[in-house]
C-alpha cells in the first residue's frame, strides 16, 4: 500500500503497528479501546497481544477478513465488536480496528440484562465458535477451581474451562443446537465431569440471531442436583419400604403363629392364614352380644386350670394398657385340647389412644405333649433302672454321681458307707492281684473318653472279697466334650468263685491229659522206630531179590525159556510193589517226625515236567491211553527240589493211568499264574465220589468203589503225595466227577534261589534214578 493510501487510514485513530511480529507502535484509541497502557502493548509479540485480547478463537493472523465481524475482551472482560482491516507497508502491518456501534449486547437484548441481575439463573453468552462472551457470578461460580474465576473463563472456548466437555453428551447438544440453530431446554439434566462428581441441571440453550443470523448462545442453568437427589432418596426409600412391606408380609404369612388384631369393636382382623385357623376353628369365635362372651363353646384355663373370664381374657387386658407375654392357655374343646403361648399388645394412634391389640398365638400343643411324654418315659425309667439287678451310676467330669439306681444307692450304703467312702473303706485290685490306682478305675477312665466292657474287678472291703463286671461310656455334646458318664455294675463274686474252681479241675484234668499225651507221644514214636526197623529190614531182602534178578536176566537171559521169562517179570514188578510200599512207609514215617528233606535248585520246570511226562508215555500207550503235555510258557526257572517232584508228578500220573480206562486221554497241564505255577493232571477215569474228595489226601484214604478193585494200593500216595507239595511250599487240590475223570492241579511257588555254583548242573532224566523211580511207581499197573 502506498503512502497515500497509508495516510489517509491514518484518519482511522484506532490502530497498532508490527515489525516482524513485534508491536512498535499503538494508536491512543486503541489503548482507550482495550484498557491496556502503552507500556503493556508495546515491544509484545502480536500474537500474544491478539490472544490476550481474546480477538476469536481460532484467528488466522495471515488471512484477517475486514469484512468479518470480530470481538476483543477490555482489560475488564467486556466484549467489543470490530472489524479489523491490516494495510501492509514496506516491512511493517499496520492494524486498524473499526468498533461496530450498535453492537452492545445489553442495548440489543435488554432480556439478557435482566438476566444478569437475577440470581437464580447462571447466564453465559457465547459466541458462534462456543468462546465465552459474558457471564454472571452464579454461572463462574458453577465451574471447577480455577475456573470459577470470571477472568479465567471470559474469552476462553467452553472446553477449556468446563472439566469433562469433550465427548460428553453436553457437547452434543452444543453440536445440536449449532446445527439446527433451534433453542433446546432440559429440566434434568445429568453431568458427570465436574470435580464434585455427579451433577443434575435444568438446562437452556438459546441462540439469538442479528440481521437475520445467529450470532449469539445464550446457555441459562440452574444446579438442581440436591432436589434430584432427595427425590431419589425419597423414590429409593419408597422402594425399600415397599419391598419391607412385601417381605414382612411375607414373612407373617409363613410364620407358625396366629397373627390377628382384635379391634375395639370386638372385631378381628385376620393377618396370616394360620390366624383363620385359630379364632375361627380352635377359638370358634363369635363377635360378643350383650351376654360378654367371645366364644361360648370352647373353654380357655390357665396354667393352673381355672376358667379365664371374659375380662381376664390377654386381648381385653391388652386393650386396656396391659402388654402380654408368654401367657400360657389351654383350649378345650369337646374332643382335643390345645395349648397356647399368647402375647398381646396394644396399638397407639399419634394422640395415645389405643385404637387395636395385636395378639400372636404360638401354637405349643406338640411341644406341652412331649414333656408330658418325657415325663412319662422318664417315670418309666426310674421305675425300669429301680427294677433293673445291676447298679446303674451317671456322673460329671468331676466323678460326682447325680443319678443312681435303688441297686446302686444300697450298694454304696451298706458295702462303703456311703459315697464318699467308696475309695477309702475299700481297695480294689486287677485279676492278676495288683492295686488298681484311683486315676485307673473305671469311672476315671471313661471321664478321659474310653469305652469300658466287662471289665473285672476285685474289692476288698473289710474281711469281705466280692468281683464286679463293669462296662460303661462316656457322652460327648456336639462339639466332641464329655458330658456325662454311665457305668453299670454287676456282682459276680458268685461266677468268679464257680470259675476258679472250674479252673482248678480244668488244670487237674489239663495235667492229668498231658501225661497221657507224653506217654502216647512215647508210643507212637516207639511205633514210628518200628515201623521204620521192620522198613528196612524189608527193604533189605527187597534189594537182594532184585539184584539177583537183574543177575539172572543178565547172565542167563538168553538161555531162559519165556515161562521162566514170565515168572521173573511178576517177581520183578511185585518186588517194586513191596519196594513202593516200604518206601512210602518210611517217607510217611518222616513226615511225621518233621524231617522230610527238600533239596531245591533252580530247574527249568516246563523241562522237567515235559521229561517226567514223556517218560511214562509207553505204560500209557501200552493200555491204549492217549497222553500229552502242554504249556502257555516255553521256559519258567523256579526253586525245585526234583527228585521229590519226580514222587509227585509220577504219582499223579500214576493213579491217572491205573483209573483211566482204554481210548481215553490224561492231559497234563502248566499254565503260569499270578501266585505261582499251576500243574494240572487231567484225566477221564473213573472219577471221585464228592463224599470222597475230602479223605483221599488222608492217609491209608482209599476210594472204595467197585471201579478200582482192579488197581488198589494201600491208600497211603496221595497223602505223601500232599506232604511233598507242602514241603515245597505249595498247594494241591481236586475236582472232581464219577464217570466223568479227576482233575489234579498242583501249585507251586515261582520264587527262585541264589546258588553258589554258578555252572548248574543239568538233570539227566534218563538215569537209573528217574527209571528205577517209574518202575517202583508203575508196579502196581499190569502190562
Amino acid at each position: 500500500m502506498d503512502k497515500k493510501n497509508f495516510s489517509k487510514n491514518m484518519n482511522y485513530p484506532i490502530f497498532i503497528v508490527e515489525k516482524g511480529g513485534i508491536i512498535v507502535k499503538v494508536s491512543k484509541q486503541f489503548t482507550k479501546l482495550t484498557e491496556y497502557t502503552r507500556d503493556e502493548l508495546l515491544n509484545n509479540n502480536i500474537g500474544k497481544v491478539f490472544k490476550t485480547l481474546g480477538i476469536g478463537t481460532d484467528i488466522d493472523m495471515e488471512n484477517i477478513n475486514n469484512r468479518t465481524d470480530y470481538f476483543l475482551f477490555k482489560k475488564s472482560l467486556e466484549v467489543v465488536f470490530v472489524k479489523i482491516k491490516v494495510i501492509y507497508e514496506k516491512k511493517k502491518k499496520i492494524y486498524i480496528f473499526l468498533e461496530k456501534s450498535g453492537l452492545n449486547l445489553e442495548e440489543n437484548y435488554p432480556f439478557l440484562n435482566a438476566l444478569f441481575l437475577d440470581d437464580y439463573y447462571g447466564v453465559g453468552v457465547y459466541s458462534s465458535d462456543m468462546t465465552l462472551l459474558k457471564a454472571n457470578e452464579r454461572y463462574v461460580a458453577y465451574k471447577d477451581e480455577p475456573f470459577n474465576s470470571m477472568e479465567n473463563c471470559i474469552g476462553k472456548h467452553i472446553s477449556e474451562f468446563l472439566a469433562g466437555f469433550k465427548g460428553s453428551s453436553y457437547e452434543e447438544i452444543w453440536n445440536t443446537v449449532l446445527q439446527t440453530q433451534q433453542t433446546y431446554n432440559i429440566d434434568e439434566y445429568m453431568y458427570e465431569g465436574l470435580e464434585r462428581g455427579t451433577t443434575y441441571w435444568k438446562l437452556s440453550l438459546i441462540p439469538l440471531s442479528e440481521e437475520n443470523n445467529i450470532k449469539y448462545y445464550v446457555v441459562m442453568v440452574v444446579e438442581i442436583t440436591e432436589q434430584v437427589l432427595h427425590r431419589k432418596n425419597a423414590e429409593q426409600a419408597a422402594k425399600i419400604m415397599k419391598e419391607q412391606n412385601k417381605k414382612l408380609e411375607a414373612v407373617i404369612n409363613n410364620v407358625s403363629d396366629a397373627m390377628f388384631l382384635f379391634n375395639n369393636d370386638n372385631s378381628i382382623t385376620l393377618l396370616n392364614d394360620n390366624s383363620k385357623s385359630f379364632v375361627y376353628n380352635i377359638l370358634e369365635y363369635k363377635k360378643p352380644g350383650q351376654d360378654g362372651y367371645l366364644y361360648k363353646n370352647t373353654k380357655c384355663l390357665d396354667k393352673y386350670g381355672n376358667i379365664i373370664e371374659y375380662n381376664d381374657l390377654p386381648g381385653v387386658r391388652a386393650r386396656n394398657g396391659e402388654k402380654i407375654e408368654n401367657y400360657f392357655m389351654t383350649v378345650k374343646k369337646t374332643n382335643k385340647t390345645y395349648y397356647y403361648n399368647i402375647s398381646a399388645s396394644p396399638i397407639y394412634d399419634e394422640k395415645e389412644n389405643i385404637i387395636s391389640v395385636l395378639i400372636c398365638a404360638h401354637d405349643i400343643t406338640e411341644l406341652v405333649n412331649n414333656e408330658k411324654w418325657v415325663l412319662e418315659q422318664k417315670e418309666q425309667l426310674r421305675a425300669l433302672l429301680n427294677n433293673m439287678q445291676d447298679s446303674i451310676y451317671v456322673f460329671d467330669s468331676e466323678g460326682n454321681n447325680f443319678v443312681m439306681n435303688k441297686v446302686a444307692k444300697e450298694e454304696l450304703k451298706t458295702k462303703y458307707g456311703g459315697i464318699n467312702n467308696i475309695y477309702q473303706n475299700a481297695k480294689h485290685f486287677d485279676l492278676d492281684g495288683n492295686e488298681i490306682k484311683l486315676e485307673d478305675m473305671p469311672q476315671y477312665r471313661i471321664i478321659n473318653g474310653e469305652i469300658i466292657r466287662d471289665y473285672i474287678i476285685s474289692s476288698k472291703v473289710g474281711n469281705v472279697d466280692e468281683y464286679l463286671s463293669i462296662s460303661g461310656s462316656p457322652v460327648f455334646d456336639n462339639e466332641g466334650k464329655f458330658m456325662y458318664g454311665i457305668i453299670c455294675s454287676r456282682d459276680v463274686t458268685g461266677f468268679m468263685k464257680n470259675e476258679q474252681a472250674l479252673k482248678e479241675i480244668q488244670s487237674k484234668l489239663l495235667q492229668a491229659e498231658q501225661e497221657k499225651n507224653e506217654t502216647l507221644e512215647k508210643a507212637l514214636e516207639m511205633k514210628d522206630e518200628f515201623v521204620s526197623f521192620i522198613s528196612h529190614e524189608f527193604r533189605t531182602p527187597l534189594n537182594v531179590i532184585n539184584t539177583a534178578i537183574q543177575a539172572i536176566d543178565h547172565l542167563c537171559g538168553k538161555e531162559l525159556s519165556d515161562q521162566v521169562k514170565k515168572y521173573l517179570g511178576m517177581i520183578k514188578s511185585n518186588t517194586f510193589r513191596q519196594l513202593r510200599l516200604v518206601n512210602n512207609l518210611l517217607d510217611i514215617t518222616r513226615a511225621d517226625a518233621g524231617r522230610i528233606k527238600i533239596n531245591k535248585k533252580n530247574i527249568d520246570i516246563v523241562f522237567l515236567t515235559k521229561a517226567i511226562t514223556e517218560s511214562v508215555h509207553t505204560y500209557a500207550s501200552q493200555k491204549g491211553v492217549k497222553l500229552t503235555f502242554s504249556s502257555s510258557i516255553e521256559e519258567r526257572i523256579i526253586a525245585i527240589d526234583d527228585e521229590k517232584y519226580e514222587r509227585i508228578l509220577l504219582n499223579l500220573l500214576s493213579n491217572a493211568i491205573k483209573f483211566t480206562p482204554k481210548g481215553k486221554s490224561i492231559a497234563v497241564k502248566l499254565v503260569p499264574k499270578r501266585s505261582g505255577i499251576s500243574i494240572e493232571v487231567k484225566d477221564n477215569g473213573i472219577g471221585i465220589p464228592k463224599e470222597k474228595v475230602d479223605i483221599i489226601f488222608e492217609r491209608f484214604g482209599q476210594v472204595d468203589s467197585s471201579l478200582s478193585k482192579q488197581a488198589e494200593g494201600a491208600g497211603i500216595g496221595l497223602s505223601l503225595v500232599k506232604r511233598f507239595v507242602e514241603a515245597l511250599g505249595g498247594s494241591i487240590s481236586l475236582k472232581s466227577s464219577v464217570g466223568r475223570g479227576s482233575t489234579f492241579t498242583v501249585l507251586l511257588p515261582k520264587q527262585k534261589i541264589i546258588e553258589e555254583d554258578v555252572e548248574k548242573e543239568l538233570v539227566e532224566f534218563s538215569d537209573n534214578r528217574l527209571v528205577q523211580t517209574i518202575d517202583v511207581e508203575f508196579s502196581d499197573i499190569y502190562l
